[in-house]
């Protein structure tokens, strides 16, 4: 305002005064004064432009800020999730792990106590179980209704704050929008808490499930214990069946001693009657010893004869494979010919690829020698062109000409491609790729693969060679034991006479010794003796079998007994581990939730920041317009002082004329 009046009294002064010289100072003075001011406004448009971007840079942060957290509070949302789900799974892990505590400490009872304390045993344990299945659930649906109640309680609370926050914030367009901000807020934790009450249902359904599992797995080890009670029950009846067998067995025992007695007062007779043996077993015992050794050297004489049939067999076969390998061996022999006809073929081939290769790589030698006398000539006729025309940097036509000249040449070389563009491009590069490969890689390729598979065939030849060496020891080992083999035959041979013509002898003497009646009847009575002898005997070893069986079988329980109390010991430590990792996770909850609470405290203060610097927005653009609107007035004062000097022009020529 004050330079507004200064540029009013100016220009009265003007409007008064246009003779004096002083006035043209002062206008010099105030159309600096004004460019100078222009200048600045200028300049603080300029800052407040700087600031505008600023502002819209910090606004830009403030909005990925802002997704930053929303972003960070659902990752913590679903961490919290997760955490219950863990939780949740967790209990229903310590449920069953007590469960089956439960299970362990029935066995335990069960294997413990007496056969006849077990049924009330089993039926106590069966009403504690169910009175605590029944209560776990109760207190659990008591506890999921008190969570959802106070959920419901907190969800009204949050709809009366809602509407407090609309009477309040219904004023200003900021608060309108913080409170649908906070609004939206709500709402979504509105869905989370609805969210969470479903979750609740969810669990609610899953532990009725859980409890009609648990009664029906209850059920079935009710079934099960009945099962094993009568199992119980027929083990009992099995062993009053195997006492009674052991009776019958004892007073078999005794029969058989009472006949054992009458036997040897037998014995003692046919004794008296064959004074050459001390005792009857002793009679009995050689002709069993003669009888045994004939049968042995009849079953040693048909496993020979076996053997035998086996060895021609077996001798038959390696003379296959002798002619087998002697085919296998011509064949070889055959292809070691073709193969070396085929090397020596072969290294002909090489040894002309060797010479074309010798020319090639004579011809590629002279290559570098052309490629630096095209290197002497471009620098020699460049350094003329440079002292000729030392401004013009472009190719003439002579340079155009060698080159064509050289390519001709290059052409005339033998054995190069002439798949190449006549012009003065590097031509090599538009070749195939194949062109470009040399043969020669091929051919030591082809060349080592024939050295490999000559070794491969003297390889197999030496193989071979081994395999009839080893066939043809195999068949001298055969003969030998063939020979041997008869010979033993032989004298097995001879052996087996000699004992039969000694029991006809020792037939002959007991016949006039003792007479044929006697010795039937002996043989008889001793034959059912042993007969009686055995099968008690078998029934005494099937006792101790069942003994021994019952014993594996009072072992195997003791040994499930222990591995139970192992399983127990290992069930609790596993709770232990589980409850504590319950209260680190609790922790972590805790933790999470004052992090989210320092978050949202966060995010307030960035709010109250974003509408401080929307404020101080809105003011610095009320300032850019009032000093656009003191620009324009100055402009237009300016634009009338010059007019006014320019529609006064004799008056200032007096004015300058009136000193002289």
């Amino acid at each position: 305002m004050k330079s507004q009046n200064k540029l009013f009294s100016n220009g009265n002064m003007f409007n008064n005064t246009l003779t004096t010289s002083s006035d043209s100072i002062n206008k010099d003075s105030i159309i600096d004064q004004m460019q100078e001011k222009i200048g600045e406004l200028l300049h603080t448009n300029e800052e407040l432009c700087n600031v505008k971007n600023q502002l819209e840079m910090q606004k830009e942060k403030n909005i990925t800020l802002q997704t930053q957290l929303d972003h960070e509070r659902q990752l913590s949302q679903q961490k919290i999730a997760q955490m219950d789900e863990e939780n949740t799974e967790k209990s229903e892990i310590i449920a069953e792990l007590k469960m089956q505590i439960n299970e362990l400490t029935k066995n335990k009872e069960f294997l413990e106590g007496n056969i006849n304390q077990l049924e009330k045993k089993v039926d106590e344990i069966n009403q504690n179980s169910d009175n605590k299945i029944i209560q776990q659930v109760s207190y659990q649906t008591g506890e999921l209704k008190a969570t959802i109640e106070s959920r419901n309680q907190e969800i009204k609370e949050l709809k009366t704050q809602i509407q407090t926050l609309k009477e309040k914030h219904s004023s200003s367009n900021e608060e309108i929008n913080k409170s649908r901000i906070e609004n939206e807020r709500l709402q979504a934790s509105k869905f989370e808490k609805e969210r969470e009450i479903q979750q609740c249902k969810e669990e609610i359904k899953k532990l009725r499930n859980k409890f009609t599992g648990i009664k029906e797995r209850h059920q079935k080890e009710k079934e099960n214990n009945q099962k094993l009670m009568i199992d119980l029950n027929d083990c009992q009846n099995e062993i009053l069946k195997y006492k009674q067998k052991e009776e019958i067995s004892r007073e078999r025992i005794e029969k058989l001693e009472k006949d054992l007695k009458e036997s040897d007062s037998l014995i003692n007779q046919v004794l008296a009657l064959s004074p050459g043996f001390s005792n009857i077993d002793n009679a009995l015992k050689y002709f069993v010893e003669k009888v045994d050794e004939c049968q042995i050297l009849k079953q040693e004489l048909k496993s020979q004869r076996r053997t035998l049939k086996k060895f021609a067999f077996a001798i038959q076969k390696y003379e296959s494979k002798l002619e087998m390998t002697q085919k296998s061996s011509e064949k070889v022999k055959s292809t070691n010919t073709a193969l070396l006809n085929k090397c020596e073929e072969q290294q002909k081939q090489i040894n002309l690829l060797k010479n074309n290769m010798e020319r090639y790589q004579r011809r590629i030698s002279i290559l570098p020698v052309y490629e630096n006398i095209n290197s002497e000539l471009k620098d020699r006729l460049n350094d003329i062109i440079r002292t000729i025309h030392p401004d013009v940097s472009e190719l003439t036509f002579r340079n155009l000409m060698v080159f064509v000249i050289m390519l001709k040449r290059w052409k005339t070389l033998p054995g190069t491609q002439h798949n190449y563009v006549k012009d003065s491009r590097n031509w090599w590069w538009m070749n195939h790729n194949e062109s470009q490969k040399l043969t020669g890689n091929d051919i030591i390729n082809n060349i080592n693969n024939l050295k490999d598979e000559i070794e491969k065939s003297r390889i197999h030849a030496e193989d071979l060679k081994l395999q009839n060496e080893r066939y043809q020891n195999e068949l001298q080992t055969a003969k030998l034991s063939a020979e041997k083999t008869d010979q033993m035959l032989k004298s097995d041979a001879e052996k087996i006479a000699d004992l039969e013509n000694q029991i006809a002898d020792l037939q002959k003497a007991s016949e006039t010794k003792i007479s044929s009646e006697t010795l039937t009847d002996l043989s008889t009575k001793l034959s059912k003796t042993k007969k009686k002898l055995m099968n008690a005997r078998l029934k005494l070893k099937e006792n101790d079998l069942e003994i021994s069986n019952l014993q594996v079988s009072l072992s195997q329980t003791k040994q499930q007994y222990n591995h139970q109390c192992i399983l127990t010991k290992q069930h609790e430590r596993s709770l232990e581990n589980t409850k504590y990792q319950l209260y680190n996770a609790q922790n972590g909850i805790i933790t999470l939730q004052q992090g989210n609470n320092m978050k949202t405290k966060e995010i307030l203060a960035l709010e109250r920041g974003i509408a401080k610097e929307h404020r101080s927005a809105i003011t610095s653009q009320t300032q850019n317009t009032v000093l656009n609107i003191e620009n324009r007035r100055l402009n237009f004062q300016v634009s009338r002082q010059n007019k006014l000097m320019t529609m006064s022009p004799p008056d200032h020529q007096s004015v300058e004329l009136s000193p002289k």
